[in-house]
């Protein structure tokens, strides 16, 4: 029998992959038939050993689990697996089950061994593809989060976690349990016997994501460079990014400049800047380059734009992709 779980979400194909593990341990409970391979860490000759684990007898006639994290990571263990697929029959076999794991999408890395990936996607097999949330799969699972930690989520509070954190479920369980163990502390109002999480302390305890591409798109829209920031928009989109993430990240890295360049407007010494605003001195250092393109009222009308943009998408007006595109024109 072959279990195959791949996809893009790590934390859920984690968590999968042990649910599966308790529950042939809780019926096997001898141990001794349960072999689990980290195919990326092993040498090229290694590969034997998952075949002396196939092919051995199990003791006490238990059903056997061997667990192969990582299949497609190396090209030859890879060929070697589907190898022992067929050598022993173990698309029919009930007595051995192979749980085959891997943290990648469908291309391109599995689409590397497609005689592996089409032994494991054979029909009969347990096939689960866990790839990111989004939607309202993604709200729903983080509400179950928090309601499984005895707290409730106001909606605007929820709408704000996707937006500072994304759909990264790492990412989201590690701030999930900051939150809730925050609100534990006693910080949050009572109803019905639920803490509940306000978008305020959102603001307080998590800080947004960002990684360079949208650094870099930022800089290209303050330094109104229209092609570059054009480029890296659709490029973001393209890939999959969140437009609505990348909204809330225009809005916040903004609302930075605003703040450095009334800083400025009055006089303040740089290396106060960092401590008035609560920024990091490298932030404040390369928002005071980008300062001199823009007038404080230029700053001002843009950053109502994208306010009114925020609004007017959350209340389902406009495409926020179009939306976007166009703030990027109107620099």
């Amino acid at each position: 029998m072959i279990i195959f779980l791949h996809g893009s979400d790590g934390y859920r194909l984690k968590k999968r992959s042990r649910e599966i593990i308790d529950s042939y341990q809780k019926k096997h409970k001898s141990g001794l038939n349960f072999f689990k391979f980290d195919c990326a860490d092993m040498g090229a000759g290694e590969f034997i050993k998952i075949e002396e684990a196939i092919k051995n007898s199990s003791f006490f006639n238990e059903i056997k689990l061997v667990v192969l994290n990582s299949p497609f990571s190396q090209k030859i263990i890879a060929d070697k697996i589907g190898d022992f697929i067929k050598k022993y029959d173990l698309l029919k076999t009930k007595d051995v089950v192979v749980l085959a794991v891997e943290n990648s999408d469908d291309k391109p890395s599995l689409t590397g061994n497609k005689g592996l990936l089409e032994l494991l996607k054979k029909p009969g097999n347990l096939v689960e593809n866990i790839n990111y949330m989004g939607g309202v799969k993604l709200t729903n699972w983080i509400k179950n989060e928090f309601v499984s930690r005895d707290c409730a989520i106001e909606p605007m509070a929820l709408r704000k976690i996707i937006d500072y954190i994304g759909n990264d479920s790492y990412s989201l369980i590690i701030n999930t349990d900051k939150l809730a163990n925050y609100l534990s502390g006693g910080a949050s109002s009572q109803a019905g016997g639920n803490k509940i999480l306000k978008p305020e302390i959102i603001d307080l305890l998590i800080t947004p994501k960002t990684d360079l591409n949208i650094f870099d798109l930022v800089d290209a829209i303050a330094s109104k460079n229209k092609i570059k920031a054009f480029d890296i928009l659709y490029r973001e989109l393209k890939t999959g990014r969140n437009a609505n993430y990348i909204l809330t990240m225009i809005i916040f890295q903004f609302r930075n400049l605003l703040m450095i360049k009334d800083l400025a407007l009055r006089s303040t010494p740089p290396d106060l800047m960092a401590k008035k605003s609560g920024l990091h001195p490298f932030v404040v250092k390369k928002a005071m380059r980008e300062l001199g393109k823009y007038e404080m009222s230029e700053l001002k009308s843009f950053y109502g734009k994208l306010l009114n943009a925020d609004i007017a998408y959350k209340n389902g007006k406009i495409a926020i992709d179009d939306s976007l595109f166009g703030l990027v024109f109107s620099i």
